[in-house]
């Protein structure tokens, strides 16, 4: 059915329902991407929010195991006093050989012995091991030699279950330039897959010479902290992570103990210049938003991922389909209401075609009622003005063809009565009254053949 054949009612109906359709439609798909906006950003704010939370959990327990650490550090130096102090036996040297903790090369040299009281600390781990019994930290004694820190006694264990003794630390690093000028020393280390938090504390001898280092470490990833950073997630999704400036992942659901470049390069091109920001990148096929923050001390980088999907948490499509639902619920109701606002308004209009129509069959005292002040009014107005002057006219025809005495008839163009005197129905020999003539084929009052026209 073509749109231009329908009446003016469908029309105008069709188109206040095209126009709520189209404005409808409008409406869902702007109030689905401002939601799913708004989504988006909570969730980053989430993020964003989770690792300051974090930040500051890892701040609070770095200062805490700070203080942890240098009361250690006091224990272990109290245990060596009380034991009669560390000093060095010059007198009694042993061959021996040792290495390189970075290179691993061996080096062979003549060790004089390390002194704690009267007992060489090499023979004897029983200090490093009161220590760890105390409190479970790492201890660690190390000799100091011409351009090297040599342990001679701790309390780590090595895969193969030896002591951790042997090795030296070379004078290039950080840790021995410091203790060697007589300054402590604290940092970050892993040690046999453990990440602790270390103090190296510089110990004199009677001469004042520095002759020992005494190093205690305890473990910055306790259980209770591990299970932190693992409950993290927003309604059971996401993650957190930490991971090294190395690329080294410290902390993971799946891949802890595993590096980032080796792992995903294209990943670790987007993580590894981030200190502080909001980052996203692909990864197995989804889009993850993470949010990291990098912490100097243990030189941590934090960081807390969800994907797109996770943001949502499914609400992207509930929001669309909810949307759509409603859109359609109005769609119907408003077509409802402006089917019977548009049949009400277009009852006047009905009620003057049917008049209208009574008119062209003849009836001139048919009139329409109806006294709004709007365009239907005055049409309606218009119209019945228009049958009133007809009627006066035709009433003045009428009177005169009704003088006439003589047989006479009136037709249309198809030949079909519209008006007739009793004279006529007398000549052609029909009984009644004109009216009931009127509208019949002429051909029927004179010859009973419809089909038939009087050419006379």
């Amino acid at each position: 059915m073509r749109i231009i054949n329908l009446n003016f009612n469908n029309k105008l109906i069709l188109t206040f329902l095209l126009v709520l359709t189209l404005l409808g439609s409008a409406l869902s798909v702007s109030g689905y991407f401002v939601a799913a906006d708004s989504l988006h950003s909570f969730g980053k704010a989430f993020l964003k929010n989770t690792v300051d939370e974090l930040y500051s959990s890892v701040e609070l327990q770095g200062k805490s195991l700070q203080k942890i650490l240098k009361a250690e550090s006091q224990i272990f130096l109290f245990l060596i006093n009380k034991r009669g102090g560390l000093w060095v036996d010059n007198s009694s040297k042993t061959n021996t050989v040792i290495y390189n903790q970075d290179s691993m090369l061996p080096e062979r040299i003549d060790l004089p012995r390390l002194m704690v009281g009267s007992s060489q600390v090499k023979e004897h781990s029983d200090l490093v091991d009161k220590v760890k019994n105390m409190s479970g930290s790492f201890a660690t004694i190390f000799q100091v030699l011409p351009g090297k820190l040599l342990r001679v006694s701790t309390n780590i264990v090595k895969l193969n279950g030896e002591r951790a003794v042997g090795t030296y630390i070379p004078s290039t690093s950080p840790v021995y330039k410091a203790v060697i000028s007589g300054q402590p020393f604290y940092g970050c280390a892993n040690v046999v897959g453990e990440e602790l938090l270390t103090a190296y504390i510089p110990v004199k001898g009677e001469s004042g010479d520095i002759v020992a280092v005494l190093f205690t470490g305890v473990k910055i990833l306790s259980p209770e902290f591990k299970n932190l950073l693992g409950e993290i997630s927003l309604a059971g999704r996401g993650y957190a992570f930490v991971y090294s400036s190395k690329g080294d992942i410290l902390i993971h659901p799946t891949s802890s103990g595993e590096n980032f470049e080796k792992q995903s390069s294209k990943v670790w091109e987007t993580l590894k210049d981030v200190k502080d920001g909001m980052v996203s990148y692909d990864y197995k096929g989804d889009t993850r938003n993470c949010y990291v923050k990098h912490y100097e001390p243990w030189d941590w980088n934090i960081g807390v991922s969800l994907t797109d999907k996770e943001i949502y948490l499914g609400a992207d499509t509930r929001i669309l389909y909810t949307s759509s639902l409603i859109a359609v619920v109005g769609l119907i109701v408003a077509f409802i209401v402006v089917f019977f606002v548009l049949h009400k308004l277009l009852r006047p209009l009905r009620e003057l075609a049917r008049t209208t129509q009574k008119i062209a069959d003849g009836d001139l005292n048919a009139r329409t009622e109806y006294h709004g002040k709007d365009a239907i009014g005055e049409t309606v107005s218009s119209v019945n003005q228009m049958v009133t002057k007809l009627k006066d006219r035709l009433g003045f025809s009428d009177g005169i063809l009704k003088s006439i005495n003589v047989p006479i008839s009136v037709t249309d163009t198809s030949g079909h009565i519209v008006f007739c005197n009793e004279e006529l129905l007398q000549f052609a020999g029909r009984n009644g009254n004109p009216e009931s003539y009127f509208g019949k084929p002429i051909g029927e009052v004179f010859y009973d053949d419809p089909s038939k026209k009087n050419n006379n």
